[in-house]
């Protein structure tokens, strides 16, 4: 394998890689495995892994190895540079009869961990070349697999501490040496090779230390490191919308064409076209034209040089339809971020805004279960830390995903308490051209984080089936590690928005755009005070009778009937809450429709008519059977029935066009902090329904709304709570 320079400035091994970022990193490396079990493959964003037969070897990532072997799925084959001797040699040799295999195989499995140590002690400048994740990977297969190796575990440990050790320690000498023996004017860099990133982590002080010497000596402003390591790049190719990784171990511009052509055979530009790279910290592209500048984890741009988007053309084009934009929540935990997440979600789905939330809480149930202790969450418990982490990069990746494929608008819901964390974030979405706002929800109120605990938290699948005053004190604890860590969303070239007690006080910076405005509108009228919302039909109808849609037509005697019923109902209600040192007051909002109106008349309660919630105009058909329509209007009939969402009655409306004119009316009922009691009509309620409930657009037109009946929906952070009351028959 070829030896690669990697240029870094100074500047540059100030915020390193932590250490479990860099095994993260390690757990993407192949490994063999010896299942136990049968399965024909396992589906991942990353790739596709089987089929899986028992005793047949099989090639898997390293996490994935790992949670297979926790779960007693499968033996580990330990990778052929982690033995002390000739042990793997020598398990071939009764197979083989040909001496050219056996030559390979001896030099293949002569670079044992007692060699590599041997040859490290006869240089003292020289590094031996050693797996670029040697330290991470022995680590997690010896913890993780012991009883799989074949050899003494111990040994392999003391001989991978050894070989760390002494490396460290060259690289301490070597830096000494270099500087003392040339002129310390003339140095502008240093070449060390088959350094990996690990161990340059663990000497960066010396590093650090030894330039900043040399700068106060002679002044430089400017100096560049070269290390050279033979780790083969993971890189990243985008084509558009699509990317897929590789890696790269070439020297040349051809190498790496090479590369991209297996990668994207059905590319129409061959290996003529122009390579881009994307600088991770700004998004910046740059024509690429010697690979030495390559680093881990590259993202490649490659555009057709005749290519040409149409529309970035046009003077009068905005952009819009291809805006995507990424919502990342902020806050300690019991502050509203999921109720908040939740609400945006179901508000942008709403106004037809494809809209997803990723909550990373979701992802950590269900990989590793729920019901994970306090001290998982210990900023100083690094198995912790790493499992996070995990999850973390997960959901960000499942979200640009989701972004990727017809997604406009997804929301990151996590803590996010770091800026580190945050700034893994943005980077990321950064380079995949997505606009990031980050929303912070701040609370101070006591009262408010209290109620939250006890009423939100408990219904948390975190708690499912827990003792309630030990889940208390447990999220307690939980809260207390993520304060230890919290920083606040600070830089005046972020975009943001923080919520302060849920609704008091709301302070926005550098938000442009239509959407970011629409969800800042709505935050606005934000709030989490716990109120039910009723849902009612009118009463039975003269048209309800006798099968007509639409009209304006007085109720029968069964409507009436309902509606006394619908006003004892209330009335109830209101005295338990009073009882319950509540002030009872419930606000009415009722259909312009007589039938609507009449329902509503015996409620002694104040109320407020909005044509907003007129049953949907069934234009031409307005009058008429469904039946009739079959007869009359065949064609109509049909079209409404292959797609009851988008189809508009003649002269009339579609449900979308009721879902867009309910819009203010949402707004009006998010704003209001008094229970809600609602009288209007089936398609009417049915998009209301489905906007509360969180149901998809495609649902609307189907959902079950019946004539007396009143549904009680009362919001919570995890979904929300729905009782119905059947008043009459």
């Amino acid at each position: 394998m070829a030896s690669r320079s990697l240029n870094s400035h100074k500047d540059d091994f100030q915020q390193p890689f932590t250490s479990y970022q860099i095994e993260f990193f390690a757990e993407d490396d192949i490994i063999t495995i010896i299942p136990n079990f049968r399965m024909e493959k396992i589906v991942f964003l990353s790739g596709t892994y089987g089929p899986f037969e028992p005793a047949l070897p099989t090639d898997v990532p390293l996490w994935l190895a790992i949670n297979l072997k926790k779960k007693k799925k499968c033996k580990i084959q330990y990778p052929y540079w982690l033995s002390i001797g000739m042990f793997e040699m020598n398990r071939y040799i009764c197979y083989i009869e040909s001496e050219d295999i056996l030559n390979s195989l001896f030099c293949l499995f002569k670079d044992n961990l007692q060699e590599k140590y041997n040859n490290e002690n006869k240089s003292e400048i020289k590094f031996q070349e050693m797996h670029p994740h040697y330290i991470e990977i022995s680590n997690l297969v010896l913890s993780t697999a012991p009883d799989d190796c074949v050899e003494n575990v111990n040994a392999i440990r003391g001989l991978i501490e050894d070989i760390s050790n002494r490396r460290q320690s060259k690289f301490s000498e070597t830096m000494v040496k270099a500087l003392q023996s040339v002129d310390v004017k003339s140095l502008s860099s240093l070449l060390i090779q088959n350094i990996t990133q690990i161990e340059i982590n663990r000497t960066r002080g010396v590093i650090c230390s030894g330039f900043n010497h040399l700068q106060s000596i002679s002044k430089i402003d400017n100096i560049i490191m070269n290390m050279t390591t033979t780790s083969p790049l993971q890189i990243f190719f985008r084509v558009k919308d699509r990317v897929k990784k590789g890696v790269f171990t070439g020297t040349t511009l051809d190498d790496l064409k090479l590369l991209f052509m297996q990668k994207f055979p059905e590319f129409p530009g061959g290996v003529d076209c122009p390579f881009y790279t994307i600088d991770k910290h700004n998004g910046k592209e740059s024509l690429l034209d010697d690979v030495s500048v390559l680093q881990q984890f590259q993202e490649i741009l490659v555009r057709h040089e005749n290519e040409e988007d149409t529309k970035k053309r046009s003077p009068g084009y905005t952009g819009l339809d291809k805006e995507k934009i990424v919502l990342v929540m902020v806050g300690l935990p019991a502050r509203g971020k999921t109720y908040v997440a939740r609400k945006i979600c179901r508000m942008l789905n709403w106004m037809l805004v494809p809209a997803k939330v990723f909550n990373v809480g979701e992802y950590r149930r269900l990989r590793i279960g729920a019901g994970q202790p306090h001290d998982f969450f210990d900023p100083s418990n690094p198995e912790g830390i790493k499992a996070r982490l995990h999850m973390a990069v997960a959901a960000l990746d499942d979200m640009i995903s989701w972004l990727h494929n017809g997604g406009r608008v997804g929301i990151y819901d996590a803590t996010n308490s770091t800026k580190e964390r945050r700034q893994l974030v943005l980077s990321r979405c950064t380079r995949e051209k997505m606009n990031v706002l980050f929303v912070e929800s701040i609370c101070n109120d006591q009262d408010v984080i209290e109620a939250n605990i006890k009423e939100t938290k408990l219904l948390s699948p975190d708690y499912q089936g827990a003792d309630s005053a030990k889940a208390v004190q447990d999220f307690r604890e939980r809260i207390k590690h993520y304060n230890k860590v919290y920083e606040t969303v600070e830089g005046n070239d972020l975009q943001y928005i923080k919520l302060f007690d849920v609704g008091k006080k709301i302070e926005v910076n550098n938000i442009t755009g239509y959407i970011p405005s629409r969800i800042v509108f709505f935050l606005m009228n934000l709030h989490i005070h716990n109120r039910p919302i009723w849902l009612t039909r009118h009463g039975e109808s003269e048209f309800n009778a006798t099968n007509k849609i639409g009209g304006d037509s007085d109720l029968t005697e069964r409507g009436d009937n309902y509606a006394h019923q619908l006003a004892v109902w209330i009335s109830d209600w209101c005295s338990k809450v009073r009882a319950d040192g509540y002030n009872g007051e419930v606000v009415v909002w009722t259909s312009s429709l007589k039938r609507a109106i009449r329902t509503a008349q015996y409620i002694s309660q104040p109320k407020v008519v909005m044509r907003a919630l007129d049953e949907i105009d069934a234009g031409i058909c307005d009058g008429m059977t469904y039946e009739e329509i079959q007869e009359k209007m065949p064609d109509e009939r049909a079209a409404r029935d292959s797609d009851k969402l988008q189809y508009r009655y003649p002269r009339g409306e579609s449900y979308e066009d009721v879902i867009q004119r309910l819009e203010p009316l949402l707004l009006e009922l998010e704003r209001t902090k008094l229970p809600v009691l609602i009288v209007s009509h089936q398609a009417t309620l049915r998009c209301l329904y489905s906007y509360l409930t969180g149901r998809v657009k495609e649902e609307c037109p189907f959902l079950n709304i019946p004539l007396h009946t009143l549904i009680q929906l009362t919001p919570k952070a995890y979904g929300c709570e729905e009782k119905t009351f059947k008043l009459c028959n």
